[in-house]
């Protein structure tokens, strides 16, 4: 089965214009996510950005050969990141048999991929949370980007896949919703009045291609950008093999594969967050068809277990406030 590139927002969460106007907001709303990548251009519009000393750090763990050493230097230009950065990989999450008191000691005990994830953690936490413009906005969707990571690394360990990689596609999977939101901003404070499940319709509707020209812009992996484009528009294995494949036509077949899989536990641990009430998302999750479920090789019982231990992993993660 062909995914549809254009799909709707799961139907919980439709919401028709109701009148003429917004109609009207929503043709406008529609044509502005269609062209945001120039809107993100215009020096009026105040897009998100990542910490620069994170970016930097970021960078070098894209590099299989880059020293430990290398990535501490790096982190230590930024006191702040390095303050994080320590609570962080002393978190309950994280924390091994004793606690680390060097940016070095960290690195060494983590390893590189888990260092991304911590930094990027600590990135997204900046970026989403220091935007008043959002309201309680942006605390529900910092709180469902860390629970969609959580969800997302406690089924890689269950499928013995890197859960560290999949760790940062769970966090950053929504971050389309970002300058969404903001867009959205803009065009209610010239037409104020409109009805909020229709508002929140309409990101839903268009956060997946945002996102995507977002994680351009960013110059996010392209496991980041798969994960932030397709998460709502594959039910399969093979949807997910041709969403990738059709987005990216030069990769090879085992690459396009893996991206496939990722994006499969995106898709997997975003639907169960919803099927728990633990998101504000559509259930769309069915455990009695075959679907992703089946596809990355988890039994009836064994979905039945990772969903019932899933709000105890939540409730303890102690990433929230750090």
């Amino acid at each position: 089965m062909q995914p549809n590139d254009s799909s709707p927002p799961p139907s919980g969460l439709r919401a028709e214009p109701a009148n003429p106007a917004e109609s009207e907001f929503a043709k406008e709303y529609r044509d502005l996510a269609a062209q945001c990548r120039q809107k993100f251009a215009e020096p009026s519009f105040d897009l998100p950005t990542l910490p620069a000393s994170a970016m930097r750090v970021l960078s070098l763990v894209q590099d299989p050969d880059v020293s430990p050493r290398k990535i501490a230097q790096a982190l230590q230009t930024d006191p702040v990141l390095i303050a994080k950065f320590l609570r962080l990989a002393n978190s309950p999450f994280y924390m091994g048999a004793r606690a680390v008191e060097s940016v070095q000691a960290a690195i060494d005990r983590l390893g590189l991929y888990t260092v991304r994830s911590v930094v990027l953690t600590i990135a997204l936490n900046s970026a989403v949370l220091r935007e008043k413009r959002l309201g309680k906005s942006a605390l529900a969707m910092w709180d469902h980007a860390l629970n969609t990571a959580v969800a997302i690394q406690d089924l890689g360990m269950r499928l013995h896949m890197a859960h560290s990689v999949l760790f940062v596609l769970g966090l950053m999977h929504d971050i389309g919703k970002l300058p969404c939101w903001l867009m959205l901003y803009e065009l209610t404070a010239k037409r104020p009045g409109m009805r909020p499940e229709f508002l929140q319709s309409l990101v839903e509707e268009v956060h997946m291609d945002v996102g995507e020209v977002l994680m351009d812009v960013w110059k996010m992996p392209l496991e980041v950008s798969v994960a932030v484009g397709g998460h709502h528009r594959i039910s399969s294995i093979e949807e997910a093999n041709y969403f990738v494949m059709r987005k990216y036509p030069n990769l090879g077949v085992s690459e396009c594969n893996v991206l496939a899989i990722m994006l499969s536990c995106v898709s997997v641990a975003d639907s169960a967050l919803a099927a728990l009430g633990l998101s504000d998302e559509a259930n769309d999750l069915n455990l009695g068809r075959k679907g992703l479920f089946t596809d990355l090789g988890l039994s009836e019982e064994q979905v039945t277990e990772y969903l019932s231990s899933l709000p105890k992993h939540i409730k303890e993660h102690g990433l929230v406030d750090f």
